[in-house]
Order: C-alpha cells, then sequence, then structure tokens
C-alpha cells in the first residue's frame, strides 16, 4: 500500500531551511516513508512512550535531521523537519510545564493520536523486533559527525559572514548557546525550529501529490499545492454546480474554501460543456470585506491557474462603483464620519420641530446610541428598501435585539428622512442608496453586459443586507448560477441577518447543505463561544451544532470593570 501524503506549512518552513544537501535527499525518503512508514527500509521509528505523549507519530533519519511524521489508515501528514539532538524531543513535544522530566521518564498520561486528518483513523503500531533492531543510537553512521549548520545554510539565511566559523564549530546547541554571538543572530538560528508539535497538528494540510514535488515546493512557495477537503467539504464542492445553492457552516468550517473549489470545478471541461454550452464560464466571487478580496484572490489563483482571467474577485460596492460611473452618474458613499456628523444634525433638526416629544426623542436617542441608529438605518429601512412609514411599522426586525414599539419607530422614521436630507445637501449618499441605483442600471437595460455572470459566488452573506443580495441577483445571468455561503451567528455587525428574508429573495429551499466540522477553534472555545448563543438565542442552530476538530485548554474567564480594561 502506497499511503497519500500530506504536509503542513511548519514542515514546509522547516524544510527549506535545510542546508541543500539534506533537501536532496528528501524526495527519496519520502518514497520510503510512502511505501513503508513503519520501517522505512530500516530509517523509520515509532517514537516510544518516552520520547513522545503521542501513540502513531514516526521518525525518518536524515544525516543529523529527522523527519516527523504521523500515520493514518490512508495518509501520512508531515509534520515538521529538526535538527537531531538531545534537545530535540523536549522542545517538540513537551509543554513548559514538562521540561524538567528526566530523560526515559513515561510518568504523563495515556498517549494521544495525532490527525492526519480527522476522518482518516489513526493506526497505532507496537514496535516490533525488526524496529528495535534500527533503534536511534547514540552515533549514526550517516551523520559524519556533522554540525549543525553548513556555509550554504548560513548563506541563504543572511547570517553576516564574519560570524559563520564561530557557529559552524557548534556542535550542538548547547554550544551554540554558550557562544558569545549576538541575540538577534541566535534568533534567527534557532526560531525556526522551536514551533511545538500542539500548533503543528492545528496547522491546516496540504496535498503532496509525490514524493518528488518536493523540489517544486522547495522553491519557497505553496503556489500549486492544494489545501486538503474533507469529504464533506469536496462534496459540497462538487454538488449540485446548478444552483441556487446555500452553504451553511459555523466558524471554521472551510465555507469560504469550499466556495472557492466550487469555482474551480465550474471552470473544468466537464462543467463547460455540461452546463455551459462548451464556453468557459464568467464567474464573480463577491465578498463584503476588501480584505477576504485580497486572500481569496491568493487562493484562488493557484487553484485555476490561467483561468483566473475568467473569474472577477471583488467586493460588492468595487462592482456597484464601476457600474454606476460607467452610467455617468456620481459614486460619492458617505464616510462614517459623515453619517455620524448627519445624524447628529437630523437629531437637532428633529428637536426643534417635535417641541411637545422632545424629552421623549432625548431619551430614545440616549438609550439607542448613534451605533445602533446607523445599522437601523443601514441594515432595515435602507437594507429592505423600506419606502414608507407604512412598511417600517409592518416590518419584523427580528434579530436587531431591541424591539421598538410604533411611537419609537415614528421617530426613527423621521429622523431617517432628515438624515437623508443632510446628505444630500453635502453630495453624499449611502451604501444602500448606491445599490438601489446600481439595480436600477441593470434592471433599466442601459448597456452594462460587461457586469453581468454566469455565476456569482457570495461569500460571507450574512454580512450583506438584502438589497445587497438583489444587487447580486441582478448580477447573476440566470438564478441557477447563484452561490452562497453564511452563517448567522458570524454576523460581524450583529444586523438582524433572517434566513427567511433570504429565501425570500432566493428560492434556496431543499438547496441548502451544512458543514459540521470546526478546524479552527478547539472543542473548549467553540463549547465557551457557542454557549453565548445559545444562552442568547443567536445565530443558526444548525450552525451552532459543529464538531471541533481540535482539543485544548479550557478558556480563563476574566472579570473586567471597565471597557477600557476589557
Amino acid at each position: 500500500m502506497s499511503y497519500e501524503l500530506l504536509f503542513t506549512n511548519s514542515w514546509v518552513k522547516n524544510s527549506y531551511m535545510l542546508p541543500k544537501r539534506i533537501q536532496k535527499k528528501i524526495p527519496n525518503a519520502l518514497k520510503k516513508i510512502q511505501f513503508d512508514p513503519y520501517n522505512g527500509n530500516g530509517k523509520s521509528l515509532k517514537l516510544s512512550k518516552s520520547q513522545s505523549r503521542y501513540s502513531n507519530l514516526y521518525r525518518y533519519k536524515l544525516p543529523s535531521y529527522r523527519i516527523f511524521y504521523a500515520v493514518g489508515k490512508n495518509f501520512l501528514r508531515l509534520l515538521t523537519i529538526r535538527v537531531r539532538n538531545e534537545d530535540t524531543y523536549k522542545k517538540l513535544f513537551f509543554n513548559q510545564q514538562d521540561m524538567d522530566l528526566p530523560k526515559g521518564d513515561a510518568s504523563f498520561s495515556e498517549p494521544k493520536i495525532i490527525p492526519t486528518t480527522h476522518w482518516d483513523e489513526a493506526v497505532i503500531r507496537d514496535a516490533t523486533a525488526y524496529e528495535k533492531d534500527h533503534m536511534e543510537k547514540e552515533e549514526d553512521k550517516d551523520d559524519e559527525n556533522v554540525g549543525l549548520y553548513n556555509l550554504d545554510f548560513l548563506n541563504r539565511l543572511n547570517i553576516p559572514e564574519k560570524y559563520w566559523d564561530k557557529i559552524i564549530s557548534c556542535k550542538d546547541e548547547e554550544k551554540l548557546i554558550e557562544s558569545d554571538l549576538p541575540e538577534e543572530i541566535m534568533l534567527e538560528l534557532l526560531g525556526w525550529e522551536y514551533e511545538p508539535i500542539e500548533k503543528i497538528i492545528e496547522e491546516p494540510v496540504y496535498e503532496l501529490p509525490s514524493a518528488d514535488d518536493v523540489k517544486r515546493l522547495l522553491k519557497g512557495t505553496l503556489k500549486g499545492f492544494l489545501l486538503k477537503l474533507d469529504p464533506e467539504q469536496k462534496k459540497v464542492a462538487q454538488k449540485s454546480l446548478k444552483g441556487p445553492t446555500l452553504v451553511k457552516g459555523g466558524p471554521g468550517t472551510g465555507k469560504s474554501l469550499v466556495a472557492l473549489y466550487r469555482i474551480r470545478n465550474l471552470l473544468t471541461p466537464e462543467s463547460q460543456q455540461s452546463i455551459f454550452n462548451e464556453q468557459i464560464p464568467k464567474i464573480l466571487f463577491v465578498t463584503f470585506s476588501t480584505t477576504l478580496v485580497e486572500h481569496s484572490k491568493q487562493l484562488l489563483t493557484p487553484l485555476v491557474d490561467a483561468l483566473i482571467e475568467n473569474v472577477t474577485i471583488s467586493s460588492l460596492d468595487a462592482i456597484a462603483r464601476q457600474i454606476i460611473i460607467k452610467n455617468e452618474n456620481f459614486y460619492n458613499p458617505a464616510q462614517e464620519t459623515e453619517k455620524h456628523d448627519a445624524c447628529n444634525k437630523a437629531f437637532q433638526s428633529l428637536m426643534q420641530e417635535e417641541k411637545g416629544d422632545r424629552i421623549f426623542i432625548m431619551n430614545l436617542i440616549g438609550r439607542l446610541k448613534n451605533n445602533y441608529i446607523l445599522n437601523e438605518f443601514d441594515w432595515v429601512i435602507e437594507g429592505r428598501n423600506i419606502l414608507s412609514l407604512n412598511e417600517y411599522l409592518d416590518e419584523n426586525r427580528i434579530g436587531r435585539g431591541t424591539p421598538l414599539p410604533q411611537r419609537e419607530r415614528t421617530i426613527l422614521w423621521k429622523l431617517h428622512e432628515k438624515y437623508i436630507e443632510r446628505l444630500k445637501q453635502i453630495n453624499k449618499s449611502t451604501y444602500n442608496t448606491l445599490r438601489c441605483k446600481a439595480i436600477k442600471c441593470i434592471t433599466e437595460e442601459i448597456d452594462l453586459n460587461d457586469f453581468l455572470y454566469d455565476v456569482v459566488v457570495i461569500d460571507e452573506a450574512q454580512d450583506l443586507s438584502p438589497i445587497a443580495i438583489k444587487l447580486c441577483l441582478a448580477l447573476c445571468k440566470n438564478p441557477e448560477g447563484i452561490y452562497l455561503t453564511a452563517d448567522a451567528g458570524q454576523s460581524i455587525y450583529q444586523r438582524g441577518f433572517s434566513w427567511k428574508r433570504m429565501d425570500e429573495a432566493i428560492n434556496i429551499r431543499g438547496r441548502t447543505t451544512s458543514l459540521k466540522y470546526n478546524y479552527r477553534s478547539t472543542k473548549q472555545i467553540a463549547t465557551c463561544s457557542l454557549q453565548l448563543l445559545q444562552d442568547s438565542d443567536s445565530g443558526d442552530p444548525d450552525t451552532r451544532a459543529l464538531i471541533p476538530v481540535n482539543e485544548g485548554p479550557k478558556p480563563k474567564p476574566f472579570r473586567c470593570s471597565t471597557i477600557d480594561e476589557q
């Protein structure tokens, strides 16, 4: 049996830092590990309980270095590469409180399992007589009494030449630490290999197609190497390539990553033939945050290679701006400071007109505060394109956290009218007003074919207002091309996201899939965080029922008496 290879960022970083003479040995070493991870042609060894608290962990012997990896049923997870010396195992496997354990002490708790992936069952195998014959000795024949570092390695680290002789003379880290090298040089030499195994286990894994691909990998980039999707994620990425489709998932479930893989699947020749009449589809990947735009570009480019020219990755408002400007309209969104100023001036004007209600208005505005009021304008009145007071009085504001009786809504409606008037006076518009203008441009069939797409992928839809979702629909040639990811529990602006309203805009009933595995947070952190959502009846029950993959310490509560202290 030949195992599939997976690798972590730590493994890449450590491999890249190796001397080139060691790097050249890695492909052949991986072939031996792949074929027989238990023996590796006599160079692999299962770590004993005294060396590691993990029961499916092996090391492969390179001259002066060791490759550490975990064995699963179908996969091998390459974790890290370390210098071979007495301190390696302590630094890699023991927490700080364990650092004083005497050599060979096996008094810590039962060995743990290192997952290759959460779905790939670990294979635990006791050391055999064959393995014992190849136990690690104090002296290895192929180590050749080599020091920690060589000239090639120091040159690649940009270590000043005047320190080379002193560094090369150090045969182990203890000698290096005792030397009088400058602290910054010491940290540069030692810092690269100190990531503990507990941190490495939490890192995402990439697919290594073959051992020979290490040569490409060591050129210093992950470009072309794909993150490994779990079976659930892979199924969603390939499922029902005709939409509309909604993928729900809590934090760390990989919703955005699956969306990018779905784009890759839509660009395959098979999809082009069956869905797009043998044409390469024109795809828009849209999200609320400009930060996510840049991150998504970095991930998607190696996935689709040259076909990236058929994918537009943008924030929604950047698209709206292009549409409005092409239609020879001004695009001048109000900034946050201008919105707050307009709201304050609207309040002063309202107080002058509504003298009989001044105390009520003052109490209402003082209780809600500007930020909440502006979110009410953005997310409810403008975000839902409410055009009259009666519509606003009838509107279900679920998720907004603060109920507003009829009298309070009437005051806020009047305040909003004056707020919009003030923005017009300074020739400014709100983003939702501009989105409505962009929709109007498209629906009036102005020459905007450049802005129509076969597929529109909407990432983190919970942070887009209903009018923003409608703009996304207007940008798509056919509702079948709509694909969304969302989690009501992750709305970073707490504006009142509603699945019901989403379904009214896009008929997604029966076309919804939920991702369950959380790769970001430990079980302990997720349990603590989800309790807050459950206690406040917030979020979505489907995305609250996550299965964390990683374990860790319990979060520590801190009592703070002020906001500044918090």
